[in-house]
């Protein structure tokens, strides 16, 4: 008995063996869908797949039929890519590059559910820089190169999709019980994908954003309904997040267009009861009171302007001078500023309406502080 996996009507088959093939374009398949589900359930150790058994049908009957209905198969078309990819090229700078394309992806391809993953430079993490169809934007969350179907693509350096999350995890606990007894012991991995987003997920397709031989994150895109993606899912993503990934290294390399640094904004400070606001100099990590609020390079960047509104009174930065501040620490190569500055901004947005950060222009924003604010530096120990 087997199982179409795109409406479950079941099937009867009468087979005759033919042949077990351990090469060749079946088997090569049957492989890579297995590495996937290894690699994402920590499973590399367990499935290993020796050989792809060749049948030829002799008879194929439905069990009940009349109940079947097959589902409208979407197939992405060379228009539709071709919109998006155009879409992507006429973005004038990061945040609208991320906003306008997974707008585009929903309107054209029907990727209701999309992340846009970006690598971190200083650990071996992503973090979700943009996201569409979840409400808040989860701006700030991480995860780990090599975790989850997201951390896989980025570490194998390749696209991974899964089309029926249930059945193929179902599978990999069962093989894992087998080697369980087989080999007397436990293996030490929890079979959970940690995906952010929907709920019940059924299908999922991960590609990563790469140009010029550099990783720049991961495309992802999800949905609760079973067979939601094809190859051709794939490929369209593929070439979208090529395109995404040029892109990237362009705006990160167009630092000469930058404006420079404009004259200190007096303004009247905020009424109220002041916020204590603490900033851990170890890991650079931002606490609005007791909430947690960001870390890392965004972190940093927050606690000095924060620092310069204290002082001075300042509420207008450019993306020049924090290039160019010592005590940002931005790496010399893939330094990612504008990336790290639309996370902060709209970490703000989910978290806070205490602190606020609004474009003004290229390479320019503007702080809003709503009410005074009590700055506490915790040293590293």
């Amino acid at each position: 008995m087997v199982m179409d996996p795109e409406d479950l009507t079941q099937f009867i088959l009468e087979v005759q063996y033919l042949h077990t093939e351990t090469e060749g374009k079946t088997f090569n398949r049957m492989e890579q869908k297995l590495e996937n589900i290894a690699e994402v359930t920590g499973m590399e150790a367990v499935f290993k797949l020796r050989g792809a058994d060749v049948y030829r049908v002799l008879s194929c009957t439905p069990v009940k039929p009349e109940t079947a209905i097959k589902p409208n198969v979407r197939i992405p078309t060379l228009e539709q890519v071709s919109i998006v990819l155009q879409i992507i090229n006429q973005s004038q700078d990061m945040e609208s590059l991320f906003d306008h394309t997974l707008k585009a992806m929903e309107e054209q391809l029907g990727y209701e559910h999309t992340i846009i993953f970006l690598r971190g430079h200083q650990t071996p993490r992503l973090y979700t820089v943009a996201s569409r169809g979840y409400g808040i934007s989860g701006a700030g969350s991480e995860l780990n190169i090599g975790e989850g179907v997201a951390g896989t693509a980025a570490e194998k350096n390749r696209p991974v999709r899964f089309t029926n999350m249930v059945r193929d995890l179902t599978m990999s606990q069962a093989i894992q019980k087998e080697a369980d007894i087989s080999e007397g012991n436990k293996l030490l991995h929890e079979l959970n994908i940690p995906l952010p987003g929907l709920e019940y997920v059924q299908s999922v397709v991960a590609v990563p954003l790469q140009a010029r031989g550099h990783l720049f994150g991961v495309l992802y895109i999800e949905s609760e309904q079973i067979m939601a993606y094809f190859d051709a899912d794939v490929d369209a993503l593929t070439s979208i997040a090529q395109n995404l990934a040029m892109a990237l290294a362009f705006f990160q390399s167009e630092h000469v267009n930058e404006v420079p640094a404009i004259e200190m904004v007096e303004t009247a400070p905020p009424k109220g009861v002041a916020v204590l606001i603490k900033y851990y100099q170890a890991d650079h990590s931002v606490f609005i009171g007791s909430d947690y609020l960001i870390k890392g390079v965004a972190g940093c960047i927050l606690w000095k302007i924060l620092s310069q509104w204290q002082e001075s009174g300042k509420i207008e930065f450019t993306n020049m001078e924090l290039r160019r501040d010592p005590d940002v620490n931005l790496p010399e190569i893939g330094d990612n500023l504008e990336a790290r500055l639309i996370l902060l901004r709209k970490r703000l947005d989910d978290r806070s309406d205490l602190i606020c950060m609004e474009k003004r222009g290229r390479g320019r924003f503007g702080l809003l502080v709503n009410r005074p604010l009590k700055l506490l530096c915790i040293p590293a120990e």
